[in-house]
C-alpha cells in the first residue's frame, strides 16, 4: 500500500531543497524475534519507528566503484504486536521530486488464540 504524506508540504521553489515526510502503519499480528529493513532514498534521511529513531540524518550511500546507491541496512527495529507507527523524513538537493523505498522485514512468533501471555 501507498505511504500518506504527513507534516508539511513540498516546496515549489526548485533551487532550494524539498522535504517530505512519510508515515506507514504496520500491523503485526504476533510477537517480534527478528526486525530488520532495507532503505534507500534521496540525499538524507531520518526514520523513526514507533518514536524510537532508527536512523538519523544518514546521507546516501554510492558505490565508488559502481557509482550506484547503495541501500542502508536497518537491524532490530521497535516492533511489537499490533499497531506499529513507521515515520519517514527524506531532504532532497535535486530538481526532481524526491523518492524512496523502505523495506521491513519481520520474523514473527504467533499469539495462540485464548493464551494470555
Amino acid at each position: 500500500t501507498k505511504a500518506k504524506g504527513i507534516w508539511g508540504k513540498i516546496s515549489t521553489n526548485s533551487q532550494s531543497p524539498d522535504t517530505l515526510y512519510l508515515y506507514k502503519i504496520l500491523d503485526i499480528k504476533g510477537d517480534v524475534i527478528i526486525s530488520n529493513a532495507s532503505f534507500v532514498g534521496e540525499n538524507i534521511a531520518s526514520i523513526w519507528v514507533n518514536d524510537s529513531q532508527i536512523l538519523d540524518n544518514k546521507s546516501i550511500l554510492v558505490s565508488k566503484i559502481t557509482n550506484e546507491v547503495q541501500p542502508i541496512v536497518l537491524k532490530k527495529l521497535p516492533l511489537v504486536n499490533g499497531k506499529n507507527i513507521v515515520k519517514i523524513k527524506i531532504i532532497s538537493s535535486s530538481t526532481h521530486k524526491a523518492g524512496m523505498m523502505l523495506q521491513v522485514s519481520a520474523k514473527v512468533k504467533k499469539i495462540k488464540e485464548g493464551v494470555q501471555k
